[in-house]
């Protein structure tokens, strides 16, 4: 084994041993079981397909029509609901039927036909009917920078279903209930990363390396006989760092996946995702969303570890560190808070508009921001740029009190 080996070695065991990361760990895992337990199952896709709600909305409109009275003086504002909600009726019913026969394909097929009636009658302002409450009662969902109007979350909402839907409708191979409400173990992952894994992930990484530097101060002699740099030692820390961050990766997997996999099915690669591109809809494979979602999550986990090294460098205290990348963190919250900060276009170079990887792969961070450039490519890009930054920061804080120590000895 090398000295560099042994070294990493010893780090990797100093970041095990360390009862703040014991703590980290616990409280991670402690999130990730009422998350994938209780929050995911909780708050279900937008749009998706219950024979028993499907039921009680057909029965609903089907009690309309036979009271419906559109020459009643009290109907004009819903005059025309007579000639819409056969419409309706005739696809629940059409729903259930191939539900019944196991064909989900026309089950998708009727949903999305169901979807654009909704979307075109709303969006024309009829009184009568309006997008369904669950668009907007997320709070994950509902935060955007737009002007206010709600038919525009709910149309974002109607179009991201019908193009998800128009594609299981299409679709090669088979599917199922389960594909249709996204209760797959994979699809499940694809909604933690949409719903904030990555941001947990980062916080809880910035938690493990925010003694990096500053432990050494504590225990100096064993910096002793270790014929290293003081660069090669920190990447060697930030290294060690990483690898424990994958660490609590790997437990969340474990949580979530085999759960799922026994009650759903473990889901499809090729399954097609929705990604919001301006004012319309494009897909992507559910296998590309997750090449791009842990290539992003990878370099902000680095990001976030060389980011505390640099603080830890300069502010010399691991509370004042881990206090500013906590905050840098979760800064894009105040983004949103009426009269506190406005979203204008400069908002998207500012790094903490990129640490939800799940919506910006997605591309709901573009229907936030109101632009088309947050896209996986910029934000590796913007991710790359920050990087070099701190490296190149990191490189010249270390040479030089490495050089500074040599002419003093």
């Amino acid at each position: 084994m090398t000295r560099n080996t042994s070294y990493l070695t010893f780090q990797l065991k100093q970041n095990l041993l360390s009862k703040k990361n014991w703590g980290v760990c616990l409280i991670f895992f402690a999130w990730s079981l009422w998350f994938c337990y209780q929050y995911l199952p909780e708050n279900g896709t937008l749009e998706n397909f219950s024979r028993q709600e499907v039921t009680d909305k057909l029965l609903k409109n089907e009690k309309f029509m036979k009271t419906f009275k559109p020459a009643f003086p009290n109907y004009p504002t819903i005059a025309n609901a007579g000639i819409y909600v056969p419409q309706f009726i005739t696809a629940e019913r059409a729903q259930l039927t191939a539900a019944g026969k196991g064909d989900y394909k026309k089950v998708a097929a009727s949903m999305n036909d169901e979807l654009l009636l909704t979307d075109h009658l709303v969006l024309q302002g009829q009184p009568w009917l309006s997008y369904p409450l669950q668009y907007y009662n997320d709070p994950n969902v509902v935060r955007d920078a737009g002007s206010g109007n709600q038919s525009r979350n709910g149309h974002y909402w109607n179009l991201e279903a019908r193009t998800r839907l128009q594609q299981y409708a299409h679709m090669k191979g088979d599917i199922n209930a389960a594909v249709i409400n996204q209760q797959t173990a994979l699809q499940q992952l694809e909604r933690a990363f949409f719903y904030g894994l990555a941001l947990a992930l980062l916080i809880a990484t910035a938690i493990i390396s925010t003694d990096l530097v500053t432990r050494d101060r504590k225990k100096t002699s064993i910096l002793k006989n270790l014929p290293l740099t003081s660069w090669g030692m920190i990447n060697y820390k930030s290294l060690s760092a990483l690898l424990m961050s994958g660490g609590l990766v790997l437990g969340f997997l474990v949580i979530l996946l085999p759960r799922n996999m026994l009650r759903f099915g473990i889901g499809s690669l090729t399954l097609p995702i929705p990604v919001y591109q301006s004012i319309s809809f494009t897909t992507i494979l559910l296998g590309r969303f997750m090449l791009e979602a842990f290539v992003l999550l990878l370099l902000g986990m680095w990001l976030i570890i060389r980011l505390q090294i640099v603080l830890q460098l300069l502010l010399k205290s691991e509370f004042a560190s881990l206090a500013m990348t906590s905050l840098l963190l979760v800064s894009e919250t105040f983004y949103f808070v009426p009269g506190l900060v406005s979203i204008n276009n400069w908002s998207l170079y500012l790094l903490p508009s990129y640490f939800n990887i799940g919506q910006l792969v997605v591309g709901f961070q573009n229907f936030r921001y109101e632009t088309t450039k947050m896209t996986f490519m910029f934000g590796m890009m913007f991710f790359m740029s920050a990087l070099i930054v701190i490296e190149v920061v990191i490189y010249c804080l270390t040479h030089k009190r490495h050089t500074g120590k040599a002419r003093l000895s």
